[in-house]
């Protein structure tokens, strides 16, 4: 399980490599410029490499974005799959 906080967005879609991946918004708090919202990734492997996803934007855009997992340092994880 992954948690993304987009700063102003809303996550409408997203996807790892051609696999769907099932965002959920799980929450949401104030910040001085309005509300961001947690949504949580959740795989049945561990994520590495860049989740492409459809954002939402406060002015109505819905632009591409990307997030990029890094492998944590000194981990010895085997990454079943990685996004491309």
């Amino acid at each position: 399980m992954s948690f993304l906080y987009p700063d102003q967005e809303e996550i409408l879609d997203s996807a790892c490599g051609y696999e769907h991946v099932s965002v959920e918004r799980v929450a949401s708090f104030p910040t001085p410029y309005g509300r961001r919202a947690v949504h949580a990734v959740g795989t049945p492997w561990a994520v590495l490499g860049a989740l492409r996803a459809q954002v939402r934007r406060t002015d109505g855009g819905t632009p591409a974005a990307t997030v990029e997992f890094p492998a944590p340092s000194g981990s010895t994880a085997d990454y079943e799959h990685v996004c491309a």
